[in-house]
């Protein structure tokens, strides 16, 4: 999308950058139950290999007063070679308790997501 906005406003590679090699993230429901298993889609553009790790980290604090350093909840591992993949699909289980959690993809330690995704754990309302 980057590219194709780029191109359409005469700046082809400007806005683009290193897009090619981001990664986006992607789960089917912003806002989950805690514990409810889901989907996580990693979009990354034809890579032949990935090592990286996923990371979940809590924005919001029991009092509901923002974080300045995001707590990490959780992570675990990504590692693929093979032919060439547009996307890599993963079980995931939200996290036990209810708030404002961000979901990254790190390399060597380094964010290599096109965008950090944002899921809402909520209590069931019965």
């Amino acid at each position: 999308m980057l590219r194709d906005l780029a191109f359409l406003l005469g700046k082809g590679g400007v806005l683009a950058g290193s897009a090619d090699d981001a990664i986006r993230i992607s789960v089917h429901d912003e806002v989950v139950l805690p514990l409810q298993q889901m989907a996580l889609i990693l979009f990354i553009s034809d890579r032949t290999s990935l090592d990286a790790d996923i990371v979940v980290h809590k924005l919001i604090d029991q009092n509901g007063k923002i974080l300045e350093n995001p707590a990490k909840i959780y992570g675990f591992p990504v590692k693929y070679s093979g032919p060439a993949a547009s996307s890599i699909s993963l079980n995931f289980i939200a996290p036990r308790y209810p708030g404002a959690y961000e979901i990254d993809i790190l390399i060597n330690d380094t964010s290599a997501s096109e965008c950090k995704f944002i899921l809402f754990v909520q209590s069931p309302l019965f």
